[in-house]
């Protein structure tokens, strides 16, 4: 991840996202990755190139807890098409 990335992450969560931890309580996260989750098909079935969310996943810093956020609806990555 470049550092510019980094603190457009950092300023959408800043900004957008808050509260402590649903698990433990904590107050902090950290920044694991962005990635891209694909979206479901149905069972059995085969899609080329399926419809994909881009997605940003932050950890509490105390109990390992996960959070999945739209990168799109964040601001950090453009909607397309396939993400919405």
């Amino acid at each position: 991840m470049t550092p510019e990335m980094d603190a457009r992450i950092r300023q959408a969560l800043s900004t957008r996202v808050v509260g402590p931890c649903e698990g433990c309580g904590h107050p902090a996260w950290e920044i694991i990755e962005l990635v891209t989750t694909p979206v479901m098909t149905p069972v059995f079935s085969y899609v080329p190139n399926p419809p994909v969310v881009p997605a940003l996943i932050i950890a509490c810093m105390n109990c390992g807890l996960l959070r999945q956020y739209s990168a799109v609806r964040l601001g950090l990555v453009a909607p397309t098409p396939s993400n919405g």
